[in-house]
C-alpha cells in the first residue's frame, strides 16, 4: 500500500476517498404517532418510524439507507425555569 502511494501515480484513485475527507449532512425524516395519553399523569406512548442515511466515514464510503422503528414513551411536565438539564 505504501508503494502505491509513494509513486504518485498507480493506486491513487483507490486511496483518494480515504485521504480526502468531507463532512456531509444528509436529509432524513421521522413520523410519530401517539397511541395512548393519560392527561392526569401527563404520560403518553406511541410509535415512531425514522428514515435516514448512514454515515459515510467522512465521504470515503457510500451511505446506506437506515430505517428505524420503535416504541416511544414520555411525560409532559410544566416548566418553571429552575430545571437543570
Amino acid at each position: 500500500l505504501l508503494g502505491m502511494e509513494a509513486d504518485g501515480g498507480e493506486g491513487q484513485d483507490e486511496l483518494f476517498a480515504e485521504t480526502n475527507k468531507v463532512f456531509q449532512v444528509t436529509d432524513g425524516s421521522i413520523e410519530m404517532a401517539v397511541d395512548k395519553a393519560d392527561p392526569e399523569s401527563g404520560e403518553f406512548s406511541g410509535v415512531f418510524v425514522s428514515e435516514q442515511l448512514s454515515d459515510t466515514d467522512m465521504g470515503s464510503k457510500q451511505p446506506k439507507k437506515v430505517l428505524l422503528k420503535g416504541i416511544m414513551f414520555g411525560r409532559v411536565a410544566e416548566v418553571d425555569g429552575t430545571e437543570d438539564y
